[in-house]
């Protein structure tokens, strides 16, 4: 220290005599090029004090022996000198990347510094800090505000624009003392790592912000499939790719090309559809107004009179064989099916004395968006997530519960279809109120449906009437295996709720594990891919024919056509009753595809 000292003071002593020399002479080089002296730029007032000064360290042997001269008030520093044996301790410099491993280490955050090895400014810690905590958002939002913040500061002039509205919001936070900002002041470690706990307290007592409540579910209107499509588009064109979405078509969108071809009769002989079935009279071509289906089969639909509801023609088109074949369903369709072939249906009025009266309505035709997401006028007004249902975040058991609501097979006595028989379908037990995903359908008015195989007083193995005769293969193989396959179409529920896919949670299958609602495939379909990759998934190793072998065509639909049985038995050998659409040619339709 005191060599950098006597350096120093050997400077002084030098400058001393240039400036004496040059200051009575004015004949610097410096002088004759500007026409200026030193004393145009230096206080020569000093000169004495400062080489008096000097030429005692000169005569000392360039040995300081006391404190220098103020050369302001020309007073000595009276400080008392001491030694000591002990060794200095240097303080390290508190770099960027010190600062860094103290926000980590306080804030429990990562704080991306630029110079890790440079000394570290006031001003790049409010900077370093906003980044690191998604403050530059918020501090941008200030706008006019932050003029007004920062306004009590004496140095607010010297406030960088990049760091305007960063430095605002750390005064608005209470971060900042002082009426000086000191942007450019090197922080020390100890106001680094206090300005880190004033922080961290901060985030300690700060209150959450509370979502917006959601709009309770009575409330919620339908707004249709193409509305949800604004916002969803990809989701709602890879839908309209779907048959959900084909269940229902005009005569004009849906009607197949063969059947069209082959109105009258077909390549075999079999005469197409003539009669209503519910009032027995005749109808023609041009009567249809709706198709139902298109990839299996597809029935038609006429209006009628005596009801003012849509009765059913007395054919079916096999999509697959191109044949028409005998359909005896003798009721309104929208008294008798459509809870499963609409979205939002409702009954308006039922006169439980006299059915043929029972008014009703729908929010859509398919199987919408709305069907599995609920109503969404809430959510297309707030955007809001809690306002829309997302089956996914429901339980394994709880989604496949929504796709059962259509998938199963019913007696239903407490509604009656406009000509008085029982009817197949499920509508909500209240009056002007329609199923919702979320409802449990399998305690709806228990003592006036029958549901074989979801309600344990309704065994899949008991004997039924009616349209639910027949409904399970009952032989010993079931009765030993405890296992009944479907044994007609739209029941595919009933037989999965007996699987072990089902049944073991710890697998965490459900319908959508292997079906996409959203698009279909153009190689697997419904299918999210080829049935042999799905099962490959969890069955390392397995043959690609395991899906065929553990899943036989069971459940008939048409004439040589059935739906492969969903309840995934070990040890499967029943075999395939017939056909199956699974990798055949998509349909063709009279007025092209829709």
């Amino acid at each position: 220290m005191h060599n950098k000292k006597a350096a120093l003071i050997g400077l002084f002593l030098v400058l001393s005599s240039l400036l004496a020399f040059s200051g009575a002479s004015g004949s610097t080089k410096f002088s004759s090029t500007t026409g200026k002296t030193c004393a145009d730029c230096h206080d020569l007032s000093k000169l004495p004090a400062l080489n008096a000064f000097g030429q005692k360290f000169k005569a000392n042997g360039y040995k300081i022996v006391s404190q220098p001269t103020n050369v302001k008030t020309g007073t000595t520093s009276q400080t008392k000198s001491t030694t000591s044996n002990q060794p200095k301790t240097t303080v390290a410099a508190y770099k960027e990347k010190d600062f860094a491993a103290s926000a980590n280490q306080i804030l429990k955050v990562k704080v991306k510094v630029n110079s890790p090895n440079s000394s570290l400014t006031r001003g790049e810690a409010y900077l370093y800090l906003a980044n690191a905590l998604g403050w530059t958002q918020e501090a941008q939002k200030l706008g006019k505000e932050a003029d007004n913040l920062l306004k009590k500061y004496k140095d607010r002039g010297k406030v960088p624009a990049k760091m305007k509205y960063t430095v605002a919001l750390f005064v608005k936070k209470g971060l900042v003392q002082g009426n000086t900002l000191n942007l450019q002041s090197i922080m020390k470690k100890n106001e680094a790592e206090n300005l880190l706990q004033q922080i961290a307290k901060l985030r300690t007592v700060a209150v959450k912000p509370q979502p917006p409540k959601p709009v309770p579910l009575a409330a919620r209107q339908y707004v249709g499939s193409k509305r949800c499509g604004q916002c969803h588009t990809a989701y709602y064109q890879g839908w309209q790719e779907t048959y959900h979405s084909k269940m229902i078509q005009p005569k004009e969108q849906g009607i197949l090309r063969d059947a069209v071809l082959s109105w009258t009769y077909d390549d075999a002989g079999n005469q197409g559809p003539t009669i209503g079935n519910a009032t027995k009279t005749p109808f023609t071509f041009d009567d249809v107004v709706m198709v139902i289906g298109s990839r299996w089969k597809q029935r038609y639909l006429v209006k009628n009179p005596q009801t003012g509801g849509y009765q059913l023609m007395n054919k079916q088109f096999n999509a697959v064989t191109r044949k028409w074949e005998n359909y005896g369903n003798a009721n309104d369709w929208d008294t008798q099916c459509i809870t499963c072939h609409s979205t939002g249906y409702k009954i308006l009025s039922y006169d439980e004395a006299n059915p043929s009266a029972t008014k009703v309505a729908w929010a859509e035709l398919n199987v919408g968006c709305e069907a599995c997401h609920g109503p969404g006028s809430a959510h297309v007004v707030t955007a809001n997530k809690a306002d829309i249902f997302n089956p996914a975040k429901a339980s394994k058991q709880e989604q496949a519960r929504i796709c059962g609501y259509c998938h199963i097979r019913l007696e239903n006595d407490k509604y009656k279809s406009r000509q008085g028989k029982p009817r197949e379908d499920f509508p909500a037990p209240t009056l002007n109120t329609s199923w919702k995903p979320w409802d449990d359908w399998t305690k709806w008015y228990p003592e006036e449906v029958i549901i074989p195989g979801v309600q344990p007083e309704d065994p899949a193995s008991a004997p039924y009437t009616g349209d639910l005769q027949n409904l399970f293969i009952v032989d010993d193989k079931s009765v030993t295996a405890g296992v009944y396959e479907e044994n007609k179409h739209h029941q595919q529920y009933q037989g999965f709720i007996q699987s072990k896919h089902y049944q073991t949670t710890m697998m965490n299958i459900t319908c959508t594990t292997c079906h996409n609602p959203h698009k279909r495939d153009k190689v697997a379909g419904s299918l999210r891919t080829k049935p042999e990759d799905l099962c490959a998934k969890c069955h390392t190793g397995a043959p690609s024919d395991l899906w065929k072998k553990i899943m036989p065509g069971t459940g008939k639909t048409a004439e040589n056509l059935y739906v492969r049985t969903h309840t995934f038995k070990k040890g499967q050998d029943r075999l395939d009753k017939g056909m199956s659409v699974y990798g055949l040619p998509e349909p063709i339709y009279f007025f092209g595809k829709r």
